[in-house]
């Protein structure tokens, strides 16, 4: 019986790693469905707290502090996935202060200039951040996509993913850059 979910763990680490390695010759609206599939694909490997969400048929609301190249290709995740179980929610944010009711928000270079107030907003909380602005995991974003070469790999700041009550699977930590502190026991 418990072999079953390490092997569908080994699958989709699997699966992220051939993401990882696909990068290398990609277009920039290539680059940006990419990043979405890691947004959804980073979700696999982090458990929420059972109290996130308030019943079964709560969405999981995958938020965009602005616009992004992202949004077509989260848009059309939202009508042909779940996360968690849940119905994916996409919201356009019109600043960090409307992060309430969001699982995931994803900061845009054009936004990382408002990381420290959205870290305001979501102290505390069960509400991943993800950019892709060099140093941001650095600055206390939870997760920050970075081209490395060819590649595109991933920092994770450990102490927020500490402070927020986020669980982070052993294989996501072995597959990032920790920064910010240790790996939880």
């Amino acid at each position: 019986m418990r072999s079953q979910p390490i092997l569908l763990y080994a699958t989709w680490v699997f699966a992220l790693l051939v993401l990882l390695e696909g990068v290398a010759r990609a277009q920039a609206p290539v680059e940006a469905e990419l990043k979405a599939e890691f947004l959804e694909r980073f979700t696999r490997f982090i458990d929420w707290p059972d109290t996130e969400f308030e019943s079964p048929e709560s969405p999981f609301s995958l938020c965009l502090l602005g616009h992004t190249p992202l949004e077509p290709y989260l848009a059309q995740m939202a009508r042909t996935r779940r996360i968690k179980g849940h119905a994916i929610q996409v919201r356009l944010l019109g600043g960090p202060s409307e992060v309430g009711g969001c699982e995931l928000v994803w900061i845009p270079p054009e936004a990382a200039g408002s990381l420290d107030k959205l870290l305001a907003h979501t102290s505390g909380k069960a509400i991943l951040t993800v950019g892709d602005t060099e140093g941001l995991a650095a600055r206390g974003a939870h997760i920050n996509l970075k081209r490395e070469g060819t590649r595109l790999t991933f920092d994770i700041n450990m102490a927020q993913a500490k402070r927020s009550g986020l669980r982070f699977s052993s294989q996501l930590l072995q597959l990032g850059h920790l920064v910010g502190g240790e790996a939880p026991p």
